[in-house]
């Protein structure tokens, strides 16, 4: 399953929800490198940063191919003025549908017109 990046940042703010969803999907847990950019964008200081990076090698990241990129931009045409999606999430989507995984986000609105898209919402 690939996890959006609002669901790793609710699990840094130490929110239940998330370590329990965690703690229920140990395995096969992906994220992307637009969710790595995101959550280092949180950064203040380059301690928190290197605290960051270091909590995100734990994680294994699915890489982005051309195919991913172009599905994208198909996603974000298709769907930017039904939900105004982002690049991000059009590539986040992208990235699931193409490994074909489900992916875990507390972002519905964005993801919910995307039809291949394996959605679940976490909680």
């Amino acid at each position: 399953m690939l996890v959006d990046s609002d669901i790793v940042i609710d699990f840094l703010k130490g929110k239940i929800e998330a370590k329990r969803f965690f703690e229920n999907n140990k395995d096969a847990v992906y994220i992307s490198y637009i969710s790595k950019f995101e959550i280092l964008a949180g950064s203040s200081n380059k301690n928190e940063m290197k605290f960051l990076e270091n909590f995100l090698s734990n994680f294994a990241v699915l890489p982005i191919t051309n195919e991913i990129l172009e599905s994208a931009y198909e996603i974000f045409k298709d769907n930017f003025l039904k939900t105004k999606i982002g690049f991000a999430d059009a590539l986040i989507s992208a990235t699931a549908i193409f490994f074909d995984i489900p992916l875990a986000s507390r972002n519905k609105k964005h993801y919910q017109t995307i039809t291949r898209l394996k959605f679940i919402l976490p909680y």
